[in-house]
């Protein structure tokens, strides 16, 4: 086998080598790309669905809990937790506390738990 002189076209064993070694590391770049939006979109989902569950009437959640309290007891509690639900959930969202919010303490872990079981 030959190898080509230099400016006729054919390519030597080490220049395939090393082209196949280098398209093989640029398609790995780009699953690991495609792998982290993945994530990132299954991790949205997860957190929005996790966040509309919080009970608090705006939310479909507070739907729910409403519809597990005694009827005497929702009709006392809707018109307050419908009137200031908004400022519960600012409250829950921002960080009070240091760096982190009430609501990120308790959704991270939960979005992690999910997203292993789901992905494995």
């Amino acid at each position: 086998m030959t190898n080509g002189t230099p400016g006729d076209g054919r390519l030597s064993k080490n220049e395939k080598r090393d082209a196949a070694r280098e398209k093989a590391r640029l398609l790995r770049e780009e699953q690991k790309k495609k792998d982290r939006r993945t994530r990132f979109i299954l991790q949205g989902s997860i957190i929005l669905g996790l966040f509309n569950l919080i009970p608090i009437p705006p939310l479909d959640g507070g739907t729910i809990l409403f519809s597990y309290l005694p009827p005497r007891t929702a009709w006392q509690w809707r018109p307050v937790l419908t009137q200031y639900g908004f400022f519960l959930i600012i409250l829950l969202i921002l960080p009070l506390f240091g760096n982190a919010s009430i609501l990120g303490r308790v959704i991270v872990p939960i979005v992690d738990a999910v997203y292993g079981v789901l992905v494995g």
